[in-house]
């Protein structure tokens, strides 16, 4: 996908505090997230602890999310993985239904979290103000 200027209008950006969990058998990791959305269907998340962690992006008929401490990049077409907690924040954020085994857990303009029982994994975002 193009890169994103964040500064062009439409876009609204938020940042705040997030707790990750990958799953049951992993600890939490707590770092900061960038959000941002435009009305055009644009969104972008970067997770980050110091360097960044992961990084997703979705456009109304594309994806990618990458994993620089594992040198990993994932893309396709459409509305993305279910399994990719990161790429369902987007859905979310954007007021779309998420895929899969996830669910959404009290959102709110300061708070959003999403959860996944059968595997554990668990995101939670504060924004601030």
């Amino acid at each position: 996908m193009a890169p994103l200027d964040m500064s062009a209008p439409g876009w609204e950006v938020r940042q705040g505090q997030a707790i990750w969990r990958p799953d049951n058998k992993k600890p939490e990791i707590a770092g900061e997230i960038v959000l941002a959305t435009n009305p055009n269907g644009n969104s972008y998340v970067q997770f980050s602890k110091t360097i960044p962690i992961v990084s997703a992006q979705s456009s109304p008929d594309r994806w990618e999310a990458e994993f620089p401490p594992e040198n990993k990049h994932y893309s396709g077409s459409g509305a993305g993985p279910a399994r990719l907690v990161w790429v369902q924040l987007l859905r979310a954020i954007e007021g779309r239904e998420l895929k899969g085994d996830w669910r959404l857990i009290h959102p709110s303009n300061d708070f959003i979290a999403l959860e996944d029982d059968d595997s554990g994994e668990r995101l939670e975002v504060h924004f601030q103000h």
